[in-house]
Parts: C-alpha cells; sequence; structure tokens
C-alpha cells in the first residue's frame, strides 16, 4: 500500500478517536445521554423501565415526589446514592427536572389562610440575600422557622430577633424525612411548650 495513503488513513483514524473521546466527554460532564457510565446503555440495560406503578407500591393516598423518585432509582441500582440520582437526574436544571405549576408566594399564603391555617417562612436560613428575605416577611406571614435541624444556635439568634422585630410567631422542626434523609434524627430539633402553645392559641 502507498505509504501516502496509509499515512492519511493513521491521521483520519486518529482525528477518528480524537472526535469519539471529546464527544463522551461532553456526554459525561453535560449528563447527555442521561449521564449513564457505559452510555448508550444504562448500567447494562438499553433503556429505563417504566416502574411508576412501583413508586405506589406500599403507598396509600400518597403524593409521590422526587425523594421517592431517587430512593427508587438507588434500589434498582440506576445510581449509588439517593444525592447521585439529585445530581445527575432529578436536580434543579437536570434532565429529568420538572419544575411543575408553580404558585405565587401570594397564592400559597392566600389558599393556607383560606383553609384557616398559619403560614410559616420555612429554612429562612437558605435564603442568603437578607433583602429577599425581608421582602418576604413583608407578606402576610404568621410566624418564622428559626429552629431547624442541626444547624448550630449562633445561626438560629439572628432569627429568633427577626422574629421578634417583626412580630412574628416562631417554629422549628428537624427536617426528618426517615430514611431519604438518615443523617437526620427524628427531634433533632424543637421548640418549648410555651413557644408552641403560642402558634395553636386562638384554635377553637
Amino acid at each position: 500500500m502507498n505509504a501516502n495513503i496509509v499515512k492519511k488513513l493513521s491521521y483520519i483514524g486518529a482525528l477518528f478517536t480524537l472526535v469519539v473521546i471529546s464527544a463522551g466527554a461532553w456526554v459525561r460532564l453535560t449528563d447527555a445521554g442521561l449521564g449513564c457510565p457505559d452510555w448508550p446503555g444504562c448500567y447494562g440495560i438499553l433503556s429505563t423501565p417504566d416502574t411508576e406503578k412501583e413508586l405506589y407500591q406500599g403507598k396509600k393516598q400518597t403524593v409521590i415526589g422526587r425523594p421517592h423518585i431517587a430512593t427508587l432509582m438507588v434500589q434498582k441500582g440506576y445510581v449509588k446514592s439517593f444525592q447521585e440520582a439529585f445530581n445527575r437526574y432529578l436536580g434543579e436544571g437536570k434532565c429529568c427536572y420538572s419544575p411543575g405549576k408553580p404558585y405565587s408566594v401570594e397564592e400559597t399564603l392566600l389558599n393556607i389562610k383560606n383553609a384557616g391555617g398559619k403560614a410559616f417562612a420555612a429554612h429562612p436560613h437558605l435564603i442568603r440575600s437578607k433583602k429577599q428575605l425581608n421582602a418576604l416577611l413583608e407578606l402576610d406571614f404568621d410566624g418564622l422557622e428559626c429552629f431547624y435541624s442541626k444547624i448550630p444556635a449562633f445561626q438560629e439568634k439572628p432569627f429568633l430577633r427577626l422574629a421578634d422585630r417583626k412580630g412574628l410567631l416562631v417554629s422549628g422542626g428537624s427536617d426528618f424525612h426517615g430514611e431519604i434523609k438518615p443523617y437526620i434524627d427524628l427531634g433533632c430539633s424543637w421548640v418549648d411548650k410555651k413557644t408552641a402553645e403560642a402558634i395553636f392559641r386562638n384554635y377553637s
């Protein structure tokens, strides 16, 4: 075979190999192809089976959410951990994320009030902007979740002061979700009797 032809074929082969490697890297980094390590397969299968019915097994009148899907994905071996399911598939902006129908804060508050409930702003420590939090609390909230899960006391004190300044009720919760969040214990955060009674005051 002509040496020039061999040389050209070698260049073409090298270029093709580079394209394949680059495309594979792009697939993994962007979660294209569902981010499966053995793409175009997925953990040894060619497609993800329909397991919707399995989500409802043993659950009566249960609202199915992403945590339930993530748990089933771990059980089926599609991912190795609950967090991996969110990081690759179910987290905001990922390939399997669906935002659902959005409701404004005002609509949500109105529905809670119409149902006779009291509205609390939950997880305020996740709102990094003080300006945004203050604007939120200008709405018709009844209380603020000042005690949360395992955050240290020094992080709770600013929210207690904020609730006092705005005349809001105080709540607390562990954010316990059973096996979905095994690192959080039931009752790891709470409020005292006086604080709890204030929430339920004026209810018949």
